[in-house]
C-alpha cells in the first residue's frame, strides 16, 4: 500500500483490518423488476438468470416540484438464486437485491470494445408492500 491511502484509511484500525475493507464489494438495492426473469443458459442444475432491476428515487426540483429519477441495473443471477427468481418473481415484483458489482466487457460484431457493470446477485428476495 501506498502512503496516500494509509493516511486516508480509517485510524484507530489495525493495517490488516484496514486493508480488507478496500476490497469489499457489497451492492445492496431495492427497485421492481422491468420485465420477468430471463433464462439465458441453463445446463442440468447450472443456471443464468437475467434480471433488469429499476431504482426510483424521488427528490424536489429547483422550484419544488417533486420529481423521479430512475435508474435501471442489469442483475444476474446463477443457479439456485436465478432458478427461485424464476419461480417466485415477475415483472413490476419490487425485490430486495444483495450481490457484487461486475464489470463485463465483449467485443461487439464490428469489433469494438464494450463494457458495462452490473450486478451479481447472491441474494434476491421479495417484498411484499403494505397497502
Amino acid at each position: 500500500m501506498n502512503q496516500t491511502v494509509q493516511e486516508e484509511l480509517p485510524l484507530g484500525l489495525p493495517k490488516k483490518k484496514a486493508q480488507q475493507l478496500l476490497r469489499v464489494n457489497t451492492v445492496r438495492l431495492v427497485g421492481r423488476l422491468t420485465h420477468d426473469p430471463e433464462i439465458r443458459s441453463a445446463i442440468g442444475d447450472k443456471m443464468i438468470v437475467h434480471l433488469n432491476l429499476a431504482l426510483n428515487r424521488p427528490y424536489q426540483n429547483g422550484a419544488g416540484y417533486p420529481r423521479q429519477e430512475v435508474t435501471f441495473v442489469p442483475v444476474t443471477a446463477w443457479d439456485r438464486v436465478g432458478s427461485l427468481a424464476v419461480q417466485r418473481l415477475k415483472k413490476g415484483n419490487p425485490v430486495f437485491v444483495e450481490g457484487r458489482l461486475r464489470s463485463d466487457r465483449w467485443k461487439t460484431s464490428g469489433g469494438e470494445i464494450r463494457s458495462a457493470l452490473k450486478i451479481e446477485a447472491v441474494k434476491l428476495q421479495p417484498l411484499a408492500l403494505a397497502a
